[in-house]
């Protein structure tokens, strides 16, 4: 689906600088803006698309706690 906007040159320039710096596109961002403020003007904790997508990924596994952590990556760099 498409979205037409009008925006001043200055802001599309900006948003075209930022999306080339951001490697992504400005439809993504915009996107991005609005999942934000939507999530946040209904209330909902705000979390990243990044956090969204691991969301419930452990719960056929269980995460370890610090300690096995710790363990588990000394076992792996020291041998």
């Amino acid at each position: 689906m498409k979205l037409t906007l009008s925006l001043d040159k200055d802001l599309i320039e900006f948003a075209h600088k930022l999306a080339r710096e951001s490697n992504d596109s400005v439809s993504n961002m915009v996107a991005s803006m609005l999942r934000h403020t939507r999530r946040t003007a209904s209330g909902g904790p705000i979390k990243s698309d990044a956090v969204n997508s691991l969301y419930g990924i452990s719960k056929k596994k269980p995460i370890p706690d610090k300690d096995e952590l710790k363990k588990r990556m000394l076992r792996r760099h020291l041998g």
